[in-house]
């Protein structure tokens, strides 16, 4: 396979929307509404499945995106999406909580970053920096967690060789463990493993074979040959996701290179499904956020099934730095024969859809 194929779509960016086919029996619930009270802010959303419950864990903030004081909450389902707990603080704030205009140099604040298991124990991961606002340089590292299906969290422990000193009235956390912190490290590092940011090496903000600047990769998914791939978004804003791939196993990766696989300049999500078909969760109207459509390829390279999730998003409810209208920043996780999909709306709310995989076959014939 020559490393520069560019993925190909069935459709063409002159269509319009309502040319594709909508899922009509999906299902979405809202795991968190919108206040003043707990915040109006909610983004970076992620699901996951562990010892028979789901979990989905994304950040908040009093009003703006990324500004000092976020924290990470999470929810849980104990059947199988039916009914969801209450949110609950998962990772607590790391300083004042202010607004964006506050931001300032050395202001802490974090994103949720994930799940992931290793020899039976579930991890949560949050991302954190300083120096908020468009840069967001000063990256401190990574906070993680244990989390148990009792509605138990561990103790949080930094994921490195230091632990940055705390801001006045929060807590000092410890590192942790160097055999844990080891086997955590190791694990994130092979494909399909991979979390979404790590602000404090900046390795998810390469350059592309063009020099644009790119961020937030889809998890990577295994070709027939032995080929890993993994999509990213384009902050040069090209409306195009890029692709890079991997021959060794995920030791090097090619330069990424841009694709004709629209994209409205955000997060996507990536994964194979059970009959192998691998699919892309995105927004892939460049005109914005909306909607939220599934792309399937039959052999993991051209996307030639495509249909509509969700459209048609409600007005924004409140004021908030970057606020803008749409179904955004998805995650999802194949868990037996469902697809969940987990996302914020106008980056207020934040609803998961399940969606039968039987309607999602239904697209290739």
């Amino acid at each position: 396979m020559n490393p520069n194929e560019r993925f190909v779509i069935s459709f063409t960016k002159d269509r319009g929307r309502g040319n594709l086919p909508f899922l009509r029996n999906a299902k979405t619930v809202t795991l968190y509404h919108a206040t003043p009270e707990t915040g109006t802010y909610s983004h970076h959303s992620h699901i996951t499945h562990f010892k028979g419950v789901l979990y989905a864990m994304w950040s908040n903030h009093l009003k703006d995106e990324d500004a000092p004081g976020q924290r990470v909450l999470m929810a849980r389902s104990l059947d199988q999406g039916e009914t969801w707990d209450e949110f609950m603080e998962l990772f607590p704030p790391l300083d004042r909580v202010d607004l964006a205009s506050e931001d300032g140099q050395g202001r802490r604040t974090q994103c949720a970053n994930g799940f992931t298991v290793i020899d039976g124990v579930l991890y949560a991961f949050s991302e954190v920096w300083d120096d908020g606002g468009e840069c967001r340089t000063g990256g401190r590292g990574r906070l993680v967690r244990t989390v148990h299906p009792d509605r138990g969290i561990g103790a949080l422990f930094w994921l490195g060789k230091e632990s940055p000193a705390p801001k006045a009235g929060v807590p000092a956390y410890p590192i942790g463990d160097p055999n844990v912190v080891g086997k955590i490290i190791t694990h994130l590092g092979r494909p399909g493993n991979e979390l979404t940011w790590d602000f404090r090496h900046l390795t998810t903000r390469p350059t592309a074979a063009d020099g644009h600047l790119l961020c937030e990769p889809t998890s990577a998914w295994k070709l027939k040959n032995g080929t890993w791939c993994k999509l990213y978004r384009d902050l040069g804003k090209s409306n195009q996701n890029y692709v890079s791939f991997s021959h060794d196993d995920g030791a090097t990766w090619t330069k990424a290179t841009q694709t004709n696989f629209p994209d409205a300049n955000s997060r996507s999500t990536a994964g194979v499904l059970p009959d192998g078909h691998v699919y892309v969760v995105s927004n892939i109207f460049p005109q914005g956020r909306d909607p939220l459509a599934i792309s399937l390829a039959g052999d993991g390279l051209t996307f030639n099934q495509v249909a509509l999730i969700r459209r048609n998003a409600p007005p924004l409810k409140h004021e908030g730095r970057w606020k803008n209208v749409g179904f955004q920043y998805p995650h999802s996780a194949v868990i037996g024969d469902t697809l969940w999909i987990v996302y914020s709306v106008n980056k207020e709310d934040i609803q998961v859809t399940q969606i039968p995989l039987t309607e999602i076959y239904s697209l290739s014939g």
